[in-house]
């Protein structure tokens, strides 16, 4: 059986990114979301979410402001995070504290399940829960709150067209999703068979949605979108021949919540 999880980031984020997930759930094919605990349009998130779209954490390490004070490592000197280039520097050097890490992440899926909400998965804010000595921490953190599944960012369908930065950056993803994947395994999370999606990014097309849906096979598969921030993608995840195509390639909608 073919089972495909498309799974939209950035929920929370801003209100407009927001309605743009909803609408790629409510008239397409996007099933299952992650969100920002400390994002700006938390609040608008949860009062309009679809009760039909899976959520989980979208861990924020790297961009904003933490939601619990006094991290030595984590944070600046101002108390913001240290941002996207510098935080993935920092975790491949193994810099941030173990116990900062594991509390934070605690007080993330906290503040969400606190709205009320039913948490199936954790993924991370520019894959940051993959890099170097984050994984343990974290995952002692999703095992404590019963977490059951988490994403391993090593992308099964990079696209032949991408620039060469870029495709060793995916290449990097799938090497460090390789070496987290024993360590959130030990603590009883589950990742899908295949992932796929950052090497298109805000540049799908019908015809790219077309020949990836081709590609699936039997299993698992949780294809990464980003309709809030991506008009193009909120145009082609909600196309009206989708359906059509995956019920020709046998694949059905999933998401973590109904595995």
């Amino acid at each position: 059986m073919k089972r495909l999880i498309t799974h939209a980031d950035d929920l929370g984020l801003s209100a407009a990114g927001n309605n743009g997930i909803f609408e790629a759930h409510l008239k397409g094919i996007v099933t299952s979301s992650s969100l920002l605990a400390n994002g700006p349009a938390l609040k608008h998130a949860v009062r309009r979410l679809p009760p039909t779209l899976d959520v989980g954490l979208h861990l924020d390490l790297s961009e904003g402001r933490p939601l619990i004070g006094g991290h030595r490592t984590l944070t600046r000197a101002d108390g913001r995070f240290h941002g996207k280039a510098e935080a993935r520097r920092l975790a491949l050097r193994n810099h941030f504290a173990p116990e900062e890490v594991e509390r934070e992440t605690l007080a993330q899926i906290d503040r969400l399940l606190d709205t009320g909400l039913h948490l199936t998965h954790l993924d991370g804010h520019q894959h940051l829960h993959v890099y170097g000595s984050l994984a343990a921490p974290i995952a002692r953190a999703a095992r404590r709150r019963k977490l059951r599944w988490v994403r391993l960012p090593a992308d099964a369908h990079p696209h032949a067209a991408l620039a060469e930065e870029r495709r060793r950056q995916i290449l990097d993803y799938s090497r460090l999703a390789a070496a987290a994947r024993p360590i959130y395994g030990k603590a009883g999370l589950h990742s899908v068979d295949a992932f796929a999606g950052p090497s298109l990014s805000g540049a799908w097309t019908l015809g790219r949605m077309t020949t990836f849906l081709a590609s699936v096979r039997p299993g698992i598969t949780e294809l990464m979108v980003h309709p809030g921030r991506h008009e193009v993608e909120r145009q082609v995840l909600t196309h009206e021949k989708l359906p059509a195509l995956l019920n020709e390639r046998g694949i059905r909608l999933a998401h973590f919540g109904n595995l």
